[in-house]
């Protein structure tokens, strides 16, 4: 189930940027998303595996591309995420996770 926080597009309409939440409940494809980059940070559950990454407290924040697809495995049940899609080719995105205070992301598009 994903939940879209913001979005922006071009004048033609064509998508330049999402930021959504998402609970992943069971294991399964993520959905593929060409031309993006994708940055994706745990904010509740243990965790998932993703590709040959594991996204965990620990290493709580995840790049890759969307053109590649990924199966996640859940690490001791449901997880939620942040998701930050960027189009590759107009829009930079970065998602850290401050060091001063572990429970703020943030979220940076150039």
């Amino acid at each position: 189930m994903t939940h879209e926080l913001a979005t922006e597009v071009d004048a033609d309409g064509a998508l330049l940027w999402r930021v959504s939440v998402a609970d992943i409940a069971r294991d399964g494809p993520f959905s593929l998303f060409p031309g993006f980059d994708r940055h994706t940070a745990l904010l509740a559950g243990q965790g998932f595996r993703l590709g040959g990454a594991t996204v965990s407290a620990a290493h709580p924040v995840i790049e890759y591309s969307g053109d590649i697809a990924s199966e996640c495995v859940l690490v001791g049940g449901p997880v939620r995420v942040l998701n930050v899609f960027a189009a590759r080719d107009r829009v930079t995105a970065r998602l850290l996770r401050r060091r001063d205070d572990t429970s703020l992301l943030e979220v940076i598009l150039t």
